[in-house]
């Protein structure tokens, strides 16, 4: 199920951003010819040069890219075909909808009771620049036919003749915008989490300020200069790619276990009834450092099979125990004994029922 909502989700943020990108308002195949001639001159500085503007503020970072192109000054507009007249930032209907959205997603930001739902969209408005950019990019792919001839009565085969290494391109380049918008944007995402735990009112005002200021910057300095835009995106993607990893684990651990339940709770789950629930390691154990999560499933009795989710795939780790489950305050501290080690967990508040989290049993594994 998850996967299919994942799906539409894409889905529907792809035709939503081909409008965006593509529905200025001319006739004909005319955008997607500018959108082809584009692709052929905008270079990987140039490309690569305003993502860390965007990956700092997905929606507020192409609105100042499609602001700047459309009624920014004329240097703004001549140093990168991206802010050019051929470019698809330059789409007034892309700047509305880009500053409308920024709006909704950054006001629940400034408070602290509500800005964990813009924390939770923040992935949503990530993936939608990622797909408006992709959708740029291979423009020139599916769009090399010349104006004259591109209308959909006509899908000769020629329509598709730019070759592989053109396509080749383009997705090196998609690849290379999304991995630098996805590792920035968790960087951002987690500082966000850090800021909103600091018991103090208006500190997440202030963070949301200079992150919007920052990103103005950004947008800025790219169109003055999208070399030394490019090399400061470079400095700033090698930093935030050496603490990519352990702030992703610390992510995935306030999200489970803090944010996720609150939604959960409103919509009438109960944990208790969950086959398949995640614990995060209170400690390093089992070869692995504190924070990473353990996905464990239910068997009978008071075992459970244990797997270590990864990227692209999920490694088994055995069957454990439960040793004992003690409530707590925001989560509850599961022990269970896998191979030989105990090892300490924080799950989910309420996972066990009360029954469970009383006994204290020692089961010999089963395999």
């Amino acid at each position: 199920m998850n996967k299919v909502k994942a799906l539409v989700m894409i889905c529907s943020l792809f035709l939503i951003s081909s409008g965006l990108v593509f529905g200025q308002g001319e006739q004909g195949a005319e955008p997607i010819a500018n959108a082809a001639e584009f692709a052929k001159q905008i270079s990987a500085v140039e490309w690569l040069g305003p993502m860390s503007a965007i990956a700092l503020s997905p929606f507020f970072g192409l609105a100042c890219l499609s602001g700047l192109a459309n009624f920014g000054p004329e240097w703004a507009t001549q140093n990168s075909p991206l802010l050019g007249n051929l470019g698809p930032m330059k789409n007034q209907l892309l700047f509305w909808v880009m500053l409308i959205l920024t709006i909704v997603t950054s006001a629940p930001r400034f408070t602290k009771l509500s800005k964990p739902i813009a924390l939770v969209a923040e992935t949503l408005e990530a993936y939608s620049a990622i797909i408006i950019l992709a959708i740029m990019k291979f423009s020139s792919f599916f769009a090399s036919q010349p104006a004259a001839e591109a209308s959909y009565m006509s899908m000769a085969p020629q329509i598709m003749h730019a070759g592989m290494g053109d396509l080749t391109t383009d997705l090196v380049f998609t690849l290379a915008a999304a991995t630098n918008i996805v590792v920035i944007n968790t960087i951002k995402l987690g500082c966000e989490f850090f800021v909103w735990l600091i018991p103090i009112p208006f500190v997440d005002s202030i963070f949301e300020a200079t992150n919007k200021i920052a990103c103005l910057g950004l947008a800025l300095l790219y169109a003055y200069s999208p070399t030394l835009s490019a090399l400061l995106n470079l400095l700033i993607f090698v930093v935030c790619a050496l603490i990519f990893v352990q702030v992703s684990r610390y992510l995935r651990y306030f999200k489970y276990l803090f944010v996720y339940p609150v939604f959960r709770a409103a919509l009438g789950y109960d944990e208790a009834e969950q086959s398949t629930f995640s614990g995060f390691l209170s400690m390093r154990g089992s070869q692995l450092p504190s924070k990473s999560e353990l996905r464990m499933t239910r068997l009978s009795g008071n075992r459970l099979e244990v797997v270590y989710p990864t990227w692209l795939s999920a490694y088994p780790k055995g069957i454990a125990a439960i040793k004992n489950v003690e409530p707590g305050l925001l989560s509850d501290k599961l022990t269970i004994l896998l191979e030989g080690e105990r090892l300490s967990l924080e799950v989910r508040k309420g996972t066990f029922s009360l029954e469970t989290s009383t006994t204290n049993v020692d089961v010999p594994i089963v395999t």
